[in-house]
């Protein structure tokens, strides 16, 4: 099943393996495993292929008619122990249990999430690390360009200071001025239309 990531086991149905990766989870800082998934999905006309037949041929040492016959009594007798009501059980996969009519549910054994837990993922800040970084087509130590952007900020600051400074001093708005100009002009206007009019 791990070579072919898929299994059919006649009038049963198929298991097939799905691979989640991996994903990091920010908001709770975790970094979640990547881990494969075994998924059941009822078809019993579903019908397996040669190759499982080749594998487990050349896995028992046996023919393959053999191969195929101890399959085929596998599944007479995981579909007979769930006709009884018990569980059907497959080592290193998981449980069968029958449910209403001719449906069954499946159960995978120990996950494999337990053998590789989620890790927490914390931000490592180090103040004095240095390391390269690429500044255009650059590159440049982190130390260097700290030193540079210091030398930039130097003349910013002094001019954000003369710009507070300026704006110390009073400024006159004018614009209530122009407002009322363009007021009696538009007044102006509306007389000389209505007395021609």
């Amino acid at each position: 099943m791990i070579f072919n990531k898929k299994m059919v086991i006649p009038g049963i149905g198929s298991f097939t393996v799905e691979h989640i990766p991996g994903r990091l989870d920010f908001l709770n800082k975790q970094l979640h495993s990547p881990m494969s998934v075994i998924r059941f999905s009822m078809d019993k006309n579903a019908i397996p292929e040669k190759s499982v037949y080749e594998f487990l041929a050349e896995d028992l040492a046996v023919s393959e008619i053999d191969a195929i016959k101890q399959f085929n009594d596998l599944s007479f007798y995981l579909k007979d122990e769930l006709s009884k009501g018990r569980d059907g059980v497959l080592p290193g996969i998981g449980k069968l249990k029958k449910e209403f009519g001719e449906s069954y549910s499946f159960t995978p054994e120990q996950s494999v999430k337990q053998y590789f837990p989620d890790t927490v993922a914390e931000r490592v800040v180090r103040k004095d690390a240095t390391h390269d970084v690429k500044v255009g087509e650059n590159v440049r130590s982190s130390s260097e360009m700290k030193k540079r952007l210091q030398k930039d900020e130097e003349p910013a600051r002094e001019e954000v200071a003369a710009a507070s400074d300026s704006a110390a001093e009073p400024h006159h708005d004018k614009w209530w001025l122009y407002a009322t100009i363009l007021a009696i002009v538009a007044l102006i206007a509306l007389i000389y239309y209505f007395k021609v009019h």
